[in-house]
């Protein structure tokens, strides 16, 4: 987790992070191209148990849609109420 990290600056990290494992072109052993990695981000203060696993739920709704749209993406998922 990025600790007292804006949205902006968690989308930036994540999408660094799909760049740099895109470049190490690692074979993909299962099959015919390079490994690749989906990130669901959601990002928010959270002060209680209740509104960190709100946030982990959040941020794991993001990473299925990201799965969903393909290889080597990234989504956001905004805050539940």
């Amino acid at each position: 987790m990025l600790q007292e990290a804006g949205r902006e600056e968690v989308t930036a990290f994540a999408e660094k992070l799909l760049q740099e494992i895109h470049n190490l072109k690692i074979p993909h052993v299962a099959g015919d191209g390079y490994v690749s990695v989906s990130i669901g981000i959601s990002s928010r203060r959270v002060s209680s148990e209740e509104q960190f696993m709100n946030l982990l739920n959040d941020a794991d709704k993001a990473l299925y849609c990201a799965k969903q749209s393909g290889r080597n993406c990234l989504s956001g998922w905004q805050p539940s109420t």
